[in-house]
């Protein structure tokens, strides 16, 4: 049975009053700037979108350390979404509980303060919890699970604070012994810990074998997540051209229809589960042609758009996938760049997916009365 607490006289009141106002205070303090984001709103939102590598403390120094340059570059080109790499490495303080270290996590929040600051949508995934770096983590994972979950745990209590335009992308191409069944138990686990500190930031899911689309039938979602889920798939079909240059592209029927058959199936478990999916990877490297480059970029582009699917296309400033001289601060692929930001996309000809709920339940789910029940009443 619930009790209400009695005030006796005028100054109890005031120091109730003191106290609620108080903790109002703290609450507005210590939640994002914006109101959450409807998946489908932030789907569209992130548009046309680029990965990015960004070395931290000095160590992984093949990639390039991050310029305030890069960020207005990709802003001026029209991208909408940066998808930013940061390797564990670089995150490392060399604790034996995974502590992060607090120099690198700074670098990190002022990289995604920059990119935010320029209204883009920032995708963050830490990697080495995937396929680089320390490979046994896909050949023994039960050995890199409290791994995985304290840097979550940090990363999430570090960003709980930022705008609603940062999403957390859990996983990069889980592979190998990070099967299915394991996956979605890392997804139990980790989802709860999040969740504590950022209940309507939007986590983006893939799969098992790389994260093709083929896998988003394998996903198991946990409960605690909640609506603000997205589905996720990178697309590197065929190897031999994205990735070896011993294949050729040549827009075949066959090769088309490949393509249309693996998106198609996206688009199935996106209208199964009615969750928006993203293609978060996609691209290739310089060894083929130019022209033949431009063509199946083009295809890629066109197949992605018209089915409703935002991307970030691999990469900006990468090796042989790179679009941009990191150091020259230069295009060197205009072409792909504006291939990348250019076509015809489907939710810019149609309002977004529309919330079915009564106004008044959209309205109370994005208030918390938690407080209000645990410091009035008890």
């Amino acid at each position: 049975m619930m009790k209400f607490i009695i005030f006796r006289n005028p100054q109890q009141w005031i120091l109730a009053l003191l106290f609620l106002l108080t903790i109002l205070a703290s609450k507005s303090l210590s939640a994002p700037p914006d109101q959450p984001i409807n998946p489908w709103t932030l789907r569209n939102m992130m548009g046309r979108g680029v990965n990015m590598k960004a070395a931290l403390g000095g160590k992984h120094n093949w990639w390039i350390k991050y310029n305030p340059k890069h960020g207005e570059a990709i802003q001026k080109a029209g991208f909408n979404s940066v998808r930013v790499w940061f390797f564990w490495a670089g995150l490392n303080s060399g604790s034996p509980d995974y502590t992060l270290s607090p120099a690198a996590l700074e670098d990190m929040e002022n990289i995604i303060n920059d990119l935010l600051n320029r209204n883009l949508v920032v995708v963050l995934v830490p990697m080495e919890l995937g396929n680089y770096g320390e490979k046994n983590l896909t050949t023994n994972p039960s050995a890199h699970k409290a791994k995985y979950l304290s840097i979550w745990k940090q990363l999430a209590d570090r960003f709980r604070n930022h705008s609603h335009r940062l999403v957390f992308d859990l996983f990069n191409e889980p592979h190998g012994e990070l099967g299915k069944k394991e996956l979605n138990d890392w997804h139990e686990s980790v989802v709860p810990i999040i969740r504590k500190t950022n209940p309507t930031r939007v986590l983006i899911f893939n799969g098992d074998d790389w994260g093709t689309a083929s896998t988003l039938k394998n996903i198991i979602i946990p409960p605690e997540a909640g609506q603000y889920v997205m589905g996720d798939f990178h697309y590197y079909w065929p190897m031999g051209f994205t990735h070896h240059g011993n294949q050729a592209w040549t827009g075949t029927v066959e090769q088309k229809n490949r393509v249309r058959v693996e998106f198609n199936k996206a688009v199935a478990w996106s209208k199964k589960y009615d969750i928006p999916v993203v293609c978060t990877e996609w691209g290739s490297n310089n060894i083929r042609s130019l022209s033949e480059r431009e063509a199946y970029h083009l295809f890629i582009r066109d197949e992605l758009l018209v089915r409703g699917f935002s991307y970030q296309q691999y990469a900006f400033s990468d090796g042989q996938f790179k679009m941009y001289d990191g150091f020259k601060h230069q295009w060197v692929y205009p072409t792909l760049r504006d291939i990348a930001v250019a076509g015809d996309a489907s939710w810019e000809v149609s309002a977004s997916k529309p919330d079915h709920r009564p106004k008044w339940k959209q309205y109370l789910a994005n208030l918390r009365f938690d407080f209000l029940f645990k410091y009035l009443f008890f």
